[in-house]
């Protein structure tokens, strides 16, 4: 990320965040409600900003979603999400979002948290 002239700091993308954060949740959820705030939170900055451009221009989101831009990025976070990950990361996030999808939905602290998480959840597959 380009933060002014002459400096850049590397971070991850938004995809990645997503990733981790569900992983994160499915391992501390009994200790800790942060990781699903702010998986809750990369969800709704999913479909703003340069996001919203990206989920715009993004041709399966926008039929997926029929056009709902605030589902659309979490649809494509999901599914760009996916492609990053091996067969067994796959299934271990797979097993954290059907394990306790309701749990997870009342802390993620966000407006539509509902169906932004079901839209990751189809984009992920």
């Amino acid at each position: 990320m380009k933060i002014a002239d002459d400096v850049t700091v590397p971070v991850a993308s938004i995809e990645s965040q997503a990733v981790l954060k569900v992983l994160a949740w499915g391992d501390r959820q009994a200790t800790t409600q942060k990781d699903a705030l702010d998986f809750g939170q990369i969800l709704s900055a999913s479909s703003c900003g340069l996001f919203e451009d990206q989920a715009w221009e993004d041709d399966d989101a926008l039929t997926a979603c029929e056009g709902d831009i605030i589902l659309m990025g979490p649809y494509r976070v999901g599914r760009e999400s996916r492609r990053l990950l091996s067969a067994v990361s796959t299934a271990r996030v797979t097993a954290v979002l059907d394990a306790e999808p309701l749990d997870l939905l009342l802390r993620l602290g966000v407006r539509e948290g509902d169906q932004m998480l079901q839209a990751f959840r189809r984009g992920f597959g």
